[in-house]
């Protein structure tokens, strides 16, 4: 998947719908409002199973089969915004 010319990454989801959208916190750049899945349409989101990542922190954690890796998602905690958070490790620096 990709963006087009004037196209946000909400509008690549959106046209997409996929089962499992996983990005990071975007913390260094504001937090929850900069996430794509805030600007989601609701109809759409409530199909969308989302999982934040620690920023820099990485998806090798996860795992590769999409079955566990929704597993995965259902057995994370809601956030206050309704997101499913599975922190990452962050690198340490200089790696």
């Amino acid at each position: 998947m990709f963006r087009g010319e004037n196209e946000d990454y909400k509008d690549v989801v959106e046209r997409n719908a996929p089962d499992v959208l996983i990005e990071d916190d975007c913390e260094s750049i504001g937090g929850a409002q900069e996430m794509t899945i805030t600007h989601i349409r609701p109809e759409i989101r409530s199909k969308i199973k989302p999982m934040t990542v620690e920023e820099f922190g990485g998806i090798d954690h996860l795992p590769d089969d999409v079955s566990r890796l929704k597993l995965t998602v259902e057995s994370c905690a809601p956030t206050p915004a309704g997101e499913k958070v599975r922190t990452g490790k962050k690198p340490e620096p200089g790696t």
